[in-house]
């Protein structure tokens, strides 16, 4: 069934998606005694039969599945159309959406693909619209509470607990930590484990890290057993600004290369030991390269997570204003608990049913696990229930980068002012 409540009704003058029960009724009617008054009811029926309703994408290329695209085709029973268009980079799709006259503009889609870094800025710049009765559709419910303290914003994008909703999530991902196994034990160096091993002196200027400011800094305050989201001017925060500050500047001093695609690069020609970035780069790296070693930090790591967001001036809905009816259908469709079986892991993003129920940072001063966790750890392959997932104890321990506040925003560039 593509819709749990009534069929939505399209603008005056078109004809209402048929729910299976007024499909059943139209079957009834049809093997009765036709007249000719029932002869033009009739054909009135067939018109319904014949409209297709559009459902218009863009997503960020490589990460949906085409057998998503296939699998909905089929659903719909050649009764609806959807077309989805890709885009290279996030910032192309955000940039697309200020510009609704350019041909098939991102802007004027029913949904496309935000990173969840991004929902706040384009809430605030008035680029998207709040995904019309989400908290009573289906795939609202399968959502754990902290997909939804992610997804639910202000106006001006800020998290909100009893905010809209502005965002269904389709796929998620980890900052990991690689290390070259060969390299660095056979230098003297110790493992990676967690965050504080990337200070180890063997590792000084022979660290690549993942060109991300706040990914950055919250890997140094996750060394200190500080949360990646405090606020460390609040006055409550356990460390000082001249602790966070004096951290940042250790990190900093390991660090050999800040790119997105040269520190991959550099730990595949040795030229890093270790390095820092996102589930989607490191986890290929490793299965290519066996003396690559993939670790989820001990203490809990950032996520990310890729989202359907609906732009402000989508106009496929009722008499053109708002997105496709076929929306909450395509939304229920990524979140079904066969297409989480399916998921292999980190690899390409997984479902977000697969992130577990309890995303609560370590209290702080305690990041480092206990010894007995860490023999636990360090047999399920340092953090990796597998080659392809974080344990679910460290998933448990790790958080989103959720947006922060002006004053907070001000604190962060005065540590990175380095």
């Amino acid at each position: 069934m593509l819709f749990s409540g009534p069929a939505p009704r399209l603008s005056s003058g078109t004809w209402t998606l048929l729910t299976p029960s007024k499909r059943r009724e139209l079957d009834c009617r049809r093997s009765a005694p036709v007249s000719a008054a029932s002869d033009a009811q009739q054909s009135s029926w067939d018109k319904a039969y014949q409209y297709q309703i559009d459902l218009r994408l863009v997503s960020l290329r490589g990460s949906v599945p085409s057998a998503w695209i296939d699998d909905f085709r089929g659903v719909m029973e050649g009764k609806g159309r959807i077309s989805m268009s890709q885009r290279g980079q996030l910032f192309d799709i955000f940039k697309e959406l200020s510009d609704p006259k350019k041909k098939n503009s991102a802007a004027t889609a029913d949904a496309v693909t935000l990173g969840d870094a991004w929902l706040g800025p384009a809430i605030a710049r008035g680029l998207l619209q709040p995904i019309p009765e989400a908290k009573v559709a289906r795939w609202w419910s399968s959502l754990y509470p902290h997909w939804r303290k992610l997804i639910q914003r202000d106006s001006l994008g800020h998290a909100a607990a009893e905010g809209q909703v502005w965002a269904a999530p389709y796929r998620w991902g980890a900052t990991l930590i690689a290390f070259r196994k060969d390299l660095l034990l056979r230098n003297g160096g110790r493992p990676v484990q967690d965050w504080t091993d990337l200070l180890q002196p063997k590792l000084r200027g022979r660290l690549g890290f993942v060109d991300a400011p706040r990914e950055f800094l919250g890997a140094a305050m996750r060394s200190l057993g500080l949360s990646m989201n405090e606020d460390i001017s609040s006055g409550s925060c356990e460390a000082t600004f001249a602790d966070v500050q004096a951290r940042v500047q250790q990190l900093h001093g390991q660090v050999r290369v800040f790119s997105n695609n040269e520190h991959v690069r550099a730990l595949s020609g040795g030229d890093v030991w270790a390095i820092v970035g996102w589930s989607g780069d490191l986890l290929p790296l490793a299965a290519r390269t066996p003396a690559v070693q993939v670790v989820c930090p001990a203490s809990g790591t950032a996520l990310w997570a890729d989202l359907w967001a609906v732009p402000s001036q989508a106009c496929h809905g009722s008499q053109g204003r708002g997105p496709s009816p076929l929306l909450p259908a395509w939304l229920e469709h990524g979140l079904q608990p066969q297409r989480a079986q399916r998921s292999k892991g980190l690899d390409h993003g997984a479902s977000p049913l697969l992130l577990p129920g309890s995303a609560a940072p370590p209290p702080p001063g305690q990041a480092c696990h206990s010894v007995a966790e860490g023999a636990a750890l360090e047999a399920a392959e340092y953090g990796m229930a597998d080659k392809h997932m974080p344990a679910e104890a460290v998933l448990e321990r790790s958080e989103f980068l959720l947006p922060v506040s002006s004053r907070m925003m001000q604190t962060h560039s005065r540590l990175l002012a380095l």
